[in-house]
């Protein structure tokens, strides 16, 4: 004879227990009439602006984000064919983007692509999307540590280049300081890697196609700037 765990003995059969249902009152919602629903309030003309600026300020970022992912991608590509493969990638990501939002981001691509300046980090080699992190000796505190990612960096045989971009115009950026801060940062984590070597850092314009080199006593100013402060990371 065998038995089995869970299994009554042979010969034996029980019958299946049922739960008894338990009585409950009803709740007092069930039967009473559902209250009227709000109607909408009627658009203003300041309502109005308020969306039209959140969907502008949602597309500015987009359309940053998007150009960066250009950048990022289409110095792999032949120039001849740049065009046609940023239209086919902006129709299948840039789905607030109107067909004039698309061409202008395009066309910002292309012009910093076309930069001469930036010829050494889109050539063979280089890289986008870099992560490093570093830290910053203080006098007499612990050390100031720091990551982040650079936008494109190309290691050469008598410099390194790096290079950040950012959407907008040159001459309309709040914060050119703080641009400035974030590369001498990365500046200061490449240094021990490349002690022979120049590192030349470059904010890339967007907006207006512009790329700026920063003078390493700049960058020097503002490494020493931010030595003087809290723990901070680069981004």
């Amino acid at each position: 004879m065998i038995w089995r765990l869970g299994e009554p003995p042979p010969g034996e059969e029980v019958a299946p227990r049922r739960a008894e249902p338990v009585a409950s009152p009803e709740p007092g919602w069930l039967r009473a009439p559902s209250p009227p629903e709000a109607a909408p309030a009627p658009l203003t003309p300041s309502s109005a602006a308020k969306f039209g600026a959140k969907r502008a300020s949602r597309a500015r970022r987009e359309a940053g984000t998007l150009a960066h992912a250009l950048l990022q991608h289409l110095p792999e590509v032949p120039a001849e064919r740049r065009r046609e493969a940023a239209e086919r990638f902006l129709d299948s990501r840039a789905g607030i983007l109107s067909a004039r939002e698309r061409e202008s981001t395009i066309e910002q691509t292309l012009a910093a692509l076309a930069l001469p300046q930036l010829e050494p980090l889109f050539a063979t080699g280089s890289r986008a999307e870099v992560s490093v992190a570093g830290a910053i000796p203080r006098f007499g505190s612990p050390d100031l540590t720091f990551a982040g990612r650079i936008d494109r960096l190309a290691v050469g045989e008598d410099a390194v280049w790096i290079a950040d971009f950012k959407s907008g115009e040159s001459s309309l950026s709040p914060h050119a300081a703080a641009y400035v801060a974030q590369l001498a940062l990365y500046r200061a984590a490449l240094a021990p890697l490349y002690p022979d070597r120049p590192i030349r850092a470059l904010l890339v314009w967007l907006g207006d196609a512009q790329a700026i080199e920063i003078a390493p006593p700049t960058l020097d100013a503002a490494l020493a700037a931010i030595a003087t402060q809290p723990q901070m990371a680069a981004r």
